[in-house]
């Protein structure tokens, strides 16, 4: 899923949410900011399925002098890992697969006795 729809789902906005509140509902770089809050992924790898430090709340302002200085972060991390995990499932339902191959198998020799 593209990351600007991703910030329009349920899911994202119960993370954005308990990352607002973690932080107090202040900005990360200066707590006297409390207002144009946003939330700043440190990384892409785990898009969708944020760890906590994963994100930083930080006000507008800071978030824009933050990407100044520090440039965007790149999401080819989030492709690898999306890739990854999709790799690791296909891998885990082969497996279940063999096992249920097998049960078929000892249970059609039962069976046959």
């Amino acid at each position: 899923m593209p990351y600007r729809q991703y910030l329009r789902t349920p899911e994202w906005r119960r993370t954005r949410a308990a990352a607002l509140h973690r932080a107090g509902n202040r900005c990360a770089f200066d707590v006297t900011h409390a207002t144009d809050l946003e939330v700043h992924h440190r990384t892409y790898e785990r898009l969708g399925e944020e760890l906590a430090g994963d994100l930083l709340v930080l006000c507008r302002e800071c978030h824009r002098i933050h990407h100044a200085h520090h440039g965007r972060p790149r999401r080819s991390h989030a492709r690898s890992s999306r890739r990854r995990r999709t790799e690791a499932a296909l891998r885990d339902l082969g497996l279940r697969l063999a096992a249920v191959t097998v049960l078929v198998a000892a249970l059609v020799g039962m069976l046959d006795r």
